[in-house]
C-alpha cells in the first residue's frame, strides 16, 4: 500500500513476496517506497543463474510503487535481478541499487486439493490455514461439488466455511 511520503527517507524497493520463491502463477514483482516515475532497462540485468546467462526477451509494468517483470518461465529457476544505481526513478530520488535472488519453483513442487462445498446453498467464504498459519481467503458466490485449490505448499491444511448470509464477500460471524 502507498502513502504519501513526506520524509526524506532513501528509496527501497523490496520483493512483493517476502521469500523471493514464486509460484508458478506468480508474476514477479517489486515494491518501491515511494510512486516510481521512470525504468531504465539498460540498468536492469536479468540473470539466470542456471547457466549464468542474461535474459533480454522479457517486459514489464509500472503500477504506482509498483513493477512487474514478464518473461517465459520455462526452463527457469533461479534468477538474480540487479537494479544499478539510478535504474528506478521516483520523483524525488532514484534507487542507489539492489539486487534480489528469485526462485521460480515448478508445478511439481505444489499440490492442490478439491473440495466438495456442493452443501451450500448461499455465497461462503472459504479460510485456509497451513499448519494453524491463516493463507488465504476466497469469496465463492456459487458453491459446487468440486472447488480447486491450487499451488499449495506440502503440509497440514484446515479450512473454516462460513456462509456469506449478508453478502459483504466478508468473513463476520
Amino acid at each position: 500500500r502507498y502513502s504519501e511520503n513526506t520524509t526524506n527517507t532513501p528509496l527501497r524497493l523490496n520483493s512483493k513476496i517476502r521469500s523471493n520463491i514464486y509460484a508458478p502463477s506468480d508474476t514477479v514483482g517489486f515494491v518501491l517506497n515511494d510512486l516510481i516515475q521512470s525504468i531504465d532497462t539498460a540498468l536492469i540485468h536479468v540473470q539466470n543463474l542456471e547457466d549464468s546467462t542474461f535474459l533480454h526477451n522479457y517486459s514489464f509494468s509500472i503500477y504506482k510503487n509498483k513493477l512487474f517483470f514478464f518473461f517465459d518461465k520455462t526452463d527457469l529457476s533461479r534468477l538474480l535481478i540487479e537494479f544499478s544505481p539510478s535504474a528506478v526513478r521516483s520523483l524525488k530520488d532514484s534507487l542507489s541499487s539492489a539486487y534480489y535472488t528469485v526462485t521460480l519453483a515448478p508445478d511439481h513442487k505444489y499440490g492442490s486439493i478439491d473440495l466438495n462445498l456442493s452443501y451450500y446453498e448461499s455465497p461462503i467464504v472459504l479460510k485456509t490455514f497451513k499448519d494453524g498459519v491463516f493463507t488465504q481467503e476466497v469469496f465463492i458466490n456459487v458453491p459446487s461439488e468440486s472447488f480447486k485449490l491450487s499451488e499449495l505448499i506440502p503440509g497440514k491444511y484446515t479450512f473454516i466455511v462460513v456462509e456469506d448470509r449478508n453478502g459483504n464477500k466478508k468473513w463476520d460471524v
